[in-house]
């Protein structure tokens, strides 16, 4: 179980986060009406009027801040992970607050990515889950070749998943809640069984949940127009490199008590709507470069859903989600193989009910418009 000694420091993490994040998301607001950094109006956006987008400063800078004054005080001390959360988290911020301020051309920002990815690579973390690298070496290949497939792998995880949350921060609250209870789902098989650097695991999380919930404040539907704020390229680049980051090494710090695939089942509902999203266009002849409103959660949105109450169906995916994701990890420590394919199952079964459910409801909304 998680020390009694340790919780303060965990309850700290997130306090800490949650306060300066505030802070800063309130001042980024200041700087974004400033210099006119701001996300305008138009046919595929939800805002009624000109919306600071640079709440990711708060978000990360309340990160930095707090992993800085964990390490004065001894707590985090230099490894490769921490590393690759600063560098490769600094890349990822960097690339997306130019994007805000400049509108970045897609090779400038896919060049970001590649070092905020390469930076992961380079500290060492890569990773090939099973059954790809057994099946690898039960065929024979190289170490070495096994090896490529790994960083090639890490490389492209950590890209597609920066992209993927991207591209779902599109709704009030959506890509910050989501964040804020993965970190802590991701978290809480680190708090119940320490194990060495798992500590180090629960901070970060907690820090970055800490952070998310301080920029929530200004980011749920409920918030007065003239109040809210966007995260921008510059917070979602930054907090999907993290949630990658995290996901991927688990297979180091948890691989037999919640591994990658455990952490995958946390994340997928936002990785199942870019997949399906992009077959769906691909499938149908369309642009997949263009700009567009058909992510399942904003097909709920055009049927006339409202914000809170498509964030509250995502709310109950995510739940679902996170508790097969538990389920998991349970099973993996208990050695019951089978069982994770079955949960396996049950979360791709959940993914494709919410998909149905999608579709009805848009098909409902269209019945409506052709009976009036």
């Amino acid at each position: 179980m998680l020390r009694a000694t340790y919780i303060p420091e965990v309850l700290a993490s997130l306090l800490f986060a949650f306060i300066v994040s505030l802070y800063f998301t309130r001042a980024s607001m200041w700087l974004a009406r400033r210099f006119g950094i701001v996300a305008h109006p138009n046919a595929r956006a939800s805002h009624t009027i000109p919306t600071p987008r640079l709440g990711g400063l708060g978000i990360a800078a309340a990160f930095f801040l707090h992993v800085l004054f964990l390490d004065l005080r001894g707590i985090f001390p230099p490894s490769p992970l921490k590393t690759a959360i600063l560098v490769g988290g600094t890349w990822a911020f960097v690339g997306g607050l130019l994007d805000d301020i400049f509108q970045l051309s897609p090779r400038w920002k896919f060049l970001f990515q590649i070092a905020a990815a390469g930076t992961l690579v380079v500290t060492g973390f890569w990773i090939l889950p099973q059954p790809f690298r057994e099946w690898l070496l039960g065929r024979g290949f190289h170490p070495s070749i096994v090896a490529a497939a790994a960083i090639a792998f890490t490389f492209l995880f950590v890209i597609f998943f920066m992209n993927a949350y991207n591209f779902m921060d599109g709704m009030d609250g959506q890509a910050a809640s989501f964040g804020s209870l993965a970190s802590l789902a991701l978290a809480l098989p680190s708090a119940v069984f320490v194990r060495n650097g798992s500590e180090r695991d629960i901070l970060v999380l907690g820090t970055l949940a800490g952070a998310l919930f301080g920029f929530l404040l200004f980011n749920l539907p409920t918030v007065p127009p003239h109040r809210k704020t966007f995260m921008g390229d510059c917070g979602s680049q930054f907090v999907g490199y993290l949630l990658a980051v995290m996901c991927l090494t688990r297979e180091y710090s948890t691989p037999d008590i919640f591994n990658f695939w455990s952490a995958v089942i946390v994340l997928s509902p936002f990785m199942w709507d870019v997949v399906y999203t992009l077959v769906r266009r691909l499938l149908r002849h369309e642009n997949i470069f263009q700009a567009h409103r058909t992510h399942l959660y904003q097909r709920l949105l055009v049927a006339g859903w409202s914000h809170a109450e498509v964030l509250a169906v995502n709310f109950a995916l995510w739940g679902a989600c996170f508790v097969l994701a538990q389920l998991h990890g349970r099973w993996l420590r208990h050695g019951r193989e089978h069982w994770l394919w079955v949960v396996g199952c049950l979360n791709v079964l959940l993914l494709l009910s919410y998909t149905l459910f999608v579709l009805i409801v848009e098909r409902s909304a269209q019945k409506r418009v052709a009976t009036t």
